[in-house]
C-alpha cells in the first residue's frame, strides 16, 4: 500500500504495510475520539459548535451592518429633506458696545439671540432677548458691558412652520 509521507519527511511516498495503515488509523481514530470526549466534559461543546457559533456570529454581523447603513442612510436622506435655515449675522464691537445685525434670506423663521461676555469678573455677562427674524427680514440686536468686551457671539434656533 502507498501512502504518502509525513512532511518531516520532506513528502515522499513511502510504502506500508496494510496491517501498519490499519493500526495508524485505529489509534488515530482512538485518541481522536478520547479527545472530543474531553472536550465535551471540560467544555460543554461538540467539535462542530465553535464553527457553527462562529458562522452565527458572522451572519448577524453582517445583518447589523446592513441595517445599520440603513439607519444611517435613511437619517441622512431625512436630515437632507428638512433643510434647516439660518439667518446670516455679523456683529460688531465698539468699546463696550456690541451690535448684531442679521438678515434672513431663507423661506423659514429664525430665533436670534446676542450673547456677550464681559471681560472684568465684577461685569455682568448679558443676553439680548430672543428675536425672530422672518423670510427676507432683518433685525438689529445690540448689548454692552461697563468696560472691554471679552467676547460675543449668535445663537440661532430655527421656528418651526405653524402649519
Amino acid at each position: 500500500m502507498l501512502v504518502r509521507g509525513s512532511w518531516s519527511s520532506g513528502w515522499r511516498w513511502a510504502v506500508r504495510t496494510r496491517h501498519q495503515a490499519e493500526h495508524q488509523t485505529k489509534h488515530q481514530t482512538k485518541h481522536q475520539a478520547e479527545y472530543q470526549a474531553e472536550r465535551e466534559a471540560a467544555y460543554g461543546w461538540k467539535p462542530g459548535a465553535l464553527r457553527r457559533a462562529r458562522r452565527r456570529q458572522a451572519v448577524a454581523l453582517s445583518a447589523t451592518a446592513v441595517l445599520l447603513s440603513g439607519i444611517a442612510l435613511a437619517a441622512h436622506t431625512h436630515a437632507a429633506e428638512k433643510d434647516v435655515y439660518v439667518a446670516s449675522c455679523r456683529t460688531s464691537v465698539e468699546g463696550s458696545r456690541v451690535t448684531a445685525y442679521c438678515h434672513n434670506p431663507n423661506p423659514g423663521t429664525d430665533r436670534v439671540q446676542l450673547h456677550v461676555e464681559c471681560a472684568r469678573w465684577w461685569d455682568i455677562d448679558s443676553d439680548s432677548a430672543p428675536v425672530e427674524v422672518g423670510p427676507t427680514a432683518y433685525a438689529e440686536l445690540t448689548q454692552r458691558c461697563w468696560k472691554e468686551v471679552r467676547e460675543a457671539w449668535i445663537s440661532h434656533q430655527p421656528v418651526p412652520d405653524r402649519r
